[in-house]
């Protein structure tokens, strides 16, 4: 399932490091991560082998930090002036200021190992830095390691490859393959 249909709450809705992978309409209905809520906050997220990775109804969605991969769309809608620093591999696609553009290398993208390559150019050392952001600061990734300056691109802040076992990831993870919750806090 993706992580939607909030409609009618009246609240502010934050993800932060969370990853969503293969949600295409013929397995699932194609989206990662959709904003329908008054605020909605995408910060650290990546979205890989889906329809739509990232998709705001309005300007009350912010993404920062984010990275969409494998889309047919990456980022659609309308977003915040405030977003940052987000990447995309179709041009022209990731909103707000510092967007790259390009071909994330992960560790073992087939295997769905989304951990930062040492190689990687488009999201390594790219990212903005939240421990201050006003909506909600953080400074770990989805395994609660701490980030570092500069920060990375998505839920994943790549380690020296000594310090890079971690026992458990806190980010959200979702598979549209298997069309459930696959981790979580």
């Amino acid at each position: 399932t993706t992580l939607q249909n909030f409609t009618g709450l009246n609240a502010t809705t934050i993800f932060a490091n969370c990853l969503a992978y293969d949600f295409n309409p013929t397995i699932a209905d194609g989206t990662g991560f959709v904003q329908d809520t008054p605020k909605t906050y995408f910060y650290n997220c990546g979205c890989h082998n889906s329809d739509t990775g990232f998709n705001s109804a309005d300007t009350n969605g912010w993404a920062k930090n984010c990275w969409a991969q494998n889309c047919t769309d990456g980022f659609a809608g309308t977003w915040n002036a405030g977003s940052t620093n987000n990447a995309s591999d179709i041009a022209s696609d990731a909103p707000g200021g510092s967007p790259q553009t390009g071909n994330i290398t992960h560790v073992n993208e087939a295997g769905d190992d989304f951990h930062l390559a040492a190689a990687d150019t488009i999201a390594l050392n790219n990212g903005a830095d939240l421990s201050a952001d006003a909506n909600f600061a953080f400074s770990t990734d989805w395994e609660d390691g701490s980030r570092t300056a500069p920060w990375d691109i998505g839920p994943d802040e790549r380690v020296a490859a000594a310090a890079a076992v971690r026992a458990r990831r806190r980010g959200l993870l979702l598979s549209g393959r298997r069309n459930q919750l696959v981790g979580g806090f």
